[in-house]
């Protein structure tokens, strides 16, 4: 059986691949939308002309991301790996499966690993019995007081501003302040997706129960949205969170290596 690894072009051949395992690979469908299309490269690992991995590098702002989420078996992804390495920058942010990470590290020093858990929303009624009364939807004018909240909560690493014109980050707020929030990464209305993030708790309103409130009208919005395929990443080691999201109806698909990868001396691109 001969291998070989290309870069896809082919959007409807992306979609195709990525719909096999929508949670699995929500970035890679969402990245196909035109916003995010001219900054992601797409490359597939090809047996007798069928795909059988599929990884992305998003050209964000600051370091390069690379998403290679391993389609069973493995061992394909490995195969995968080893083809890109040379093809990939001196430094990026990874999310990785955890049973391919040793395969990067053969070219890079990976620094500041963690565990992630994907959660998918599988039951959206215990958010829509919420009540929304007083979770609010922001608009760009509450850039300056979102990012000063952020900075006391030490949220918001990947938080992208242009999501407040999409009228998808939503808080509760006490006057002017905010004491809570929750956003979304990407979204796709093409394939119904959205991916959660940035949800952060004032450090004096915790336990309160606000960050559960905020995510669910945030599920309900997005539900109304038509995104039928709503999931986060989060620390696997955050338990508290992960009981939180269990709660709104989430469950976790797959666990993975969340690192940033610098390249060895001895390994040049």
């Amino acid at each position: 059986m001969s291998a070989r690894l290309s870069i896809l072009n082919d959007t409807a051949a992306i979609a195709a691949f990525a719909l096999r395992n929508v949670h699995l690979h929500q970035f890679a469908l969402a990245d196909l939308e035109p916003r995010f299309r001219p900054r992601t490269t797409f490359y597939d690992w090809c047996a007798d002309d069928q795909i059988q991995q599929l990884a992305m590098v998003y050209n964000a702002p600051g370091d390069p991301v690379l998403i290679a989420h391993a389609y069973p078996p493995a061992a394909s992804m490995r195969e995968c790996l080893h083809s890109l390495l040379p093809l990939l920058p001196s430094r990026l942010y990874a999310h990785i499966s955890h049973e391919v990470v040793d395969v990067v590290q053969s070219a890079y020093n990976v620094v500041d690993r963690a565990s992630l858990s994907k959660m998918a929303l599988v039951d959206v009624e215990p958010s829509l019995a919420i009540n929304p009364d007083s979770v609010k939807a922001l608009t760009p004018a509450d850039l300056p007081a979102l990012n000063a909240f952020y900075a006391i909560t030490g949220g918001g690493g990947h938080f992208d501003p242009a999501t407040l014109a999409a009228g998808h980050v939503y808080a509760i707020r006490n006057g002017v302040d905010i004491l809570s929030v929750a956003g979304v990464h990407v979204e796709s209305p093409t394939y119904g997706i959205a991916v959660i993030g940035n949800v952060a708790t004032h450090p004096a309103h915790r336990c309160q129960g606000l960050a559960s409130r905020v995510c669910g009208v945030l599920c309900q919005v997005l539900t109304q949205a038509g995104r039928t395929h709503i999931g986060l990443n989060v620390h696997s080691d955050n338990h508290s969170a992960i009981r939180l999201y269990q709660r709104l109806g989430f469950r976790t698909i797959i666990s993975f290596g969340a690192c940033r990868l610098v390249r060895t001396a001895n390994h040049r691109s």
